[in-house]
């Protein structure tokens, strides 16, 4: 196999790793539970243990449920970790390496409107309970491999080169996988995306402009509307797939597809098996079936609209009597907008924003300026919580924990977070109003306006008071006018429009002919105008609507009604273990480490004057946190110099061993590492004349050291990093000393390839028994318009050591200059170096269907160092000029991968390099 090849994959295997196996937790977290079921180990903080009950039946019930469906019972031990309150993050993930887990974060109030689900914590474990069946599934040669070489997902057999993946569905697109759990999550009586009008509106608009192909629907691109195009117009695919062809069936395709443990994204061959038509057909068949009701779905001529704002993401608008304000992002390369309209003079004001994307309030009415978003962030750097945030990320701490749906006539309507990880609880001010499925919204006298569900019937409430039903489960509240009559979104036959209940009558109208209406502002006392929020092709258009009249449009909003609502399915509810409250004990990390995986690399090189080969055994072992790990390496290298050789060259063999524990389960980072190298010289081999050098060496070192961030300034992160080292080489022993803080800034979007705002100092000084050194390296990158990046980097760096690298950092590993230097080895005592590069993005992407690589973008730079080296009272200079290339790279349509080439020419004595470099971009 070519050696591209090769290298793509080994890439594949350690970003997933990287991505996978990484601490989800916040630092210095509670303290958590266990409970061990037959099959699954439920890991819970305190404040959860009353839910465990209801937690597990429910569990039990999806697992029954997708045995069955699937067509398989899950490899080894799910971990199912329900995190604390210090995790307020609106997510939940669910992953097979380094073993299955499955992980649910307090935070989802913020998605209840976007969910359309009548349970989120049913939906929620359905949805990501279904991502373990897609990922588990594997047999022959990547079955025997798992079993025996544990949780990596893909591993290259020595001598044989030939790559074997674990879970070859690993590699799968988003499409099928996404895709599939929102089909799964809309199938059991709770709603789903499925029920969605926003979910149709993006997809009959996608396709009705022709955007849609296998090329994009494979790839994870860079076009509007993203990663969610996946999850949305995956979910009916994949609900083309099961009306075609039954839901088991099209879930088993995971299980078909398990088999391919060679070359994964290969999809026509196992189509064509287990459907009897190829991937590419079915695309084309499931556009084609769209296609007629795409085209009826009305949205503005572009054209013809006065767009005020426009942007990719949506934040929801907010008003007051006077204005109305939101926050926009244009490209999601640069900072955030506030925009803010007068109603009545229309006049509109926008400014560049440090609030992050959340809906806007006003929480000082004296200070005209003064705006907070309600979001998820960390201030403290161990906790992640939600609060109202103003500019410069200051919090106010009287609304943390909150997520703040509305606040005006000194009434305040939020989502306990901490009470809402099994069901969202939404307060007015201390008054518990129980359960609810939508975000609330207050009008001008305090009363609170929020939806509830009800199997498939959506109730409007204001207060405890009904108002408006129809059925459906999708509906979220935009505004409500000074009689009390409630204006919300909600499906239309083909998107989403903007609706009215009358409180006189308790009727519905639809208020727009539009289906592409994602949000809405009362501009008008008398509900007849309004600034909405339309999806575009490209994003989020802000302009001016006048109502419909309610004559024209006496219509509710559209239940989408699906196969399975004619037949419902339910969840099967035998078997159902009790919790026995005895067995719950107090997890400990340490004694939960298992071994994640191992494996065996082996490698050579060979030339005229011999060959050498390495040979090295590496194990991992992990907690199912991810709150400490266990590296063990054993490395072994033979040198082996030819006939014509052995007199000039002295040839070793040396066993090194490593042991490195790390835990990031505190507010410190901390690792120490255990070396031991041991040096035997070849006396069968060697002629080689004896000398000092020609004895063996043993060679022992402890490691210990620690990092810890801080957020000193706002988006200020301080690095502090000592490392000390005792090195033992007979017959003496001594100590090296390494210290460094780096201060770091930088700003970057959610699209960004570079940050649009970067600012790092970073100090460093190393001592060992050959003296003291110390570095302090000082870059900054400023944004230029068109995409392009100019980047300035100063170095001073001093040294008593005999011999040098000048120009770059002393420990790379721990913090790297922007700008890439060949360096200088001198016996000097200090000096410096200067640096200057000019980046310019190139967003051209080039994506295939059948290849293993896609291009996303690139970025071509120049770049130049001067450097200034001095000894007593001499000093040399040299310049460095060279070009380079960061190319966006995207591995089997779903890992984004950047590699850098840059080449470095020396002036002074002709010195080339060709440096290569990699970096993750998710």
């Amino acid at each position: 196999m070519p050696t591209i090849i090769m290298t793509l994959l080994t890439l594949f295997t350690f970003f997933t790793l990287t991505n996978s196996a990484h601490a989800f937790l916040a630092q210095n977290d509670d303290d958590y539970f266990q409970y061990n079921g037959s099959d699954t180990r439920y890991i819970f903080s305190e404040e959860y243990n009353a839910y465990l009950q209801e937690l597990t039946s429910l569990h039990q019930q999806i697992e029954l449920e997708y045995e069955k469906s699937y067509g398989y019972k899950l490899y080894g031990k799910t971990n199912l970790v329900l995190t604390s309150s210090k995790n307020q993050i609106a997510n939940a993930f669910a992953t097979i390496f380094p073993s299955n887990i499955n992980v649910y974060y307090a935070g989802g109030t913020a998605l209840i409107d976007d969910m359309a689900e009548n349970s989120w914590s049913k939906g929620l474990l359905i949805h990501e309970m279904g991502h373990l069946y897609q990922l588990n599934p594997t047999d022959g040669l990547g079955d025997i491999t798992r079993k025996i070489f544990g949780g990596t997902p893909l591993f290259i057999y020595p001598f044989i080169p030939i790559p074997v993946f674990t879970a070859p569905n690993i590699a799968l697109p988003h499409l099928l996988l996404e895709g599939n759990a929102v089909l799964n999550e809309s199938r059991f009586q709770n709603g789903g995306r499925l029920y969605s009008g926003e979910a149709r509106s993006i997809f009959y608009h996608l396709l009705k402009a022709n955007l849609l192909d296998e090329s994009r629907l494979l790839n994870l691109h860079l076009s509007f509307p993203f990663t969610k195009e996946k999850y949305l117009v995956g979910a009916y695919y994949n609900l083309y797939l099961a009306t075609k062809f039954g839901i088991d069936r099209t879930n088993q395709f995971f299980k078909a597809h398990g088999t391919h443990y060679f070359i994964p994204i290969i999809l026509n061959s196992t189509f064509e098996q287990h459907f009897g038509e190829t991937f590419s057909t079915t695309i084309a068949g499931f556009l084609a079936s769209h296609r007629e009701a795409a085209n009826k779905q009305v949205a503005s001529d572009k054209g013809t609209v006065a767009v005020l704002a426009q942007s990719i993401v949506k934040s929801p608008m907010n008003s007051d009597g006077e204005k109305i304000f939101f926050l926009t992002n244009s490209d999601g390369k640069s900072a955030n907008t506030l925009v803010t309209l007068d109603k009545q003079s229309l006049q509109l004001t926008i400014k560049k924003s440090d609030l992050p994307i959340g809906k806007l309030f006003r929480p000082t009415p004296a200070s005209e300026d003064y705006y907070a978003s309600t979001s998820e962030s960390s201030r403290s750097g161990d906790e992640i919580f939600y609060s109202l945030w103003g500019e410069r990320r200051a919090h106010l701490k009287e609304y943390n924990s909150k997520d703040v749906c509305d606040l005006r006539a000194s009434s305040l309507l939020y989502f306990d977070v901490k009470n809402s990880l099994i069901e969202p609880h939404l307060y007015l001010n201390d008054q518990d109003l129980g359960v609810v499925n939508s975000r609330g919204i207050l009008d001008e006298t305090g009363n609170a306006y929020y939806f509830k569900q009800a199997a498939s019937e959506r109730t409007l409430y204001r207060g405890n008071e009904t108002l408006c039903t129809y059925r459906g489960h999708y509906g979220r509240l935009v505004d409500v006018d000074k009689s009390g009559n409630a204006y919300f979104i909600a499906a239309t036959n083909y998107g989403e429009s903007l609706f009215r209940c009358n409180l006189s009558d308790r009727s519905i109208v639809r208020l727009s002919t539009l289906d592409t209406i994602a949000d809405a502002k009362l501009l008008s006392n008398d509900g007849n105008k309004f600034l909405i929020a339309e999806l575009s092709s490209s994003g989020y258009l802000y302009h001016i609507i006048e109502a419909a009249a309610a004559t024209s449009l006496n219509e509710s909003p559209t239940f989408y009604e699906y196969a399975w609502d004619q037949n419902p399915a339910a969840l099967p509810t035998s078997t159902v273990a009790t919790v026995d409250s005895k067995a719950i004990t107090r997890y400990h990390m340490l004694p939960s480490l298992r071994l994640s995986n191992w494996l065996i690399e082996h490698t050579g090189t060979s030339g005229t004057v011999g060959q050498t080969l390495e040979t090295a055994i590496i194990g991992n072992f992990n907690d199912p946190l991810l709150q400490n790990q266990v590296v063990a390496i054993a490395s072994f290298e033979n040198q082996n110099a030819s006939p014509a050789y052995r007199s000039r060259l002295r040839t070793t063999d040396t066993h090194h061993f490593e042991l490195t524990y790390t835990n990031s389960k505190y507010l410190i980072d901390w690792f120490t590492t255990l070396h031991f190298y041991q040096e035997y010289y070849n006396r069968k081999l060697n002629t080689f004349p004896s000398s000092p050098t020609s004895s063996d060496r043993n060679r022992l070192a402890v490691d210990a050291g620690a990092m810890l961030p801080y957020e000193i300034f706002p988006h200020y992160i301080l690095t502090l990093t000592p490392i000390l080292s005792y090195i033992h080489e007979s017959p003496k022993g001594y100590y090296e000393k390494y210290l460094s803080l780096f201060l770091k800034k930088s700003r970057k979007g959610p699209l960004s390839l570079y940050p649009y705002e970067q600012l790092q100092l970073l100090l460093e000084g190393e001592h060992n028994y050959q003296g003291s050194e110390g570095a302090a390296t000082l870059s900054t990158t400023i944004a230029l318009p068109f995409e392009s990046f100019l980047t300035l980097e100063g170095e001073y760096q001093y040294s008593e050591q005999p011999l040098t690298l000048f120009g770059l950092p002393i420990k790379a590993n721990i913090a790297s200059a922007l700008i890439p230097s060949i360096g200088i080895h001198s016996y000097a005592k200090h000096g410096g170096r200067t640096g200057a590069a000019f980046t310019s993005v190139i967003n051209y992407g080039v994506y295939p269907t059948t290849l293993f690589l896609a291009l996303r973008r690139f970025a071509p730079r120049l770049l130049g160092n001067y450097l200034l080296i001095g000894r007593n009272n001499a000093f040399r200079n040299d310049y460095e000029y060279g070009a380079g290339m960061t190319l966006e790279l995207l591995l089997a349509h779903i890992l984004p991968i950047n590699l850098t080439i840059d080449y470095i020419h020396r002036n002074s004595d002709g010195e080339e390099k060709l440096l290569l470099g990699l970096g993750g971009n998710l």
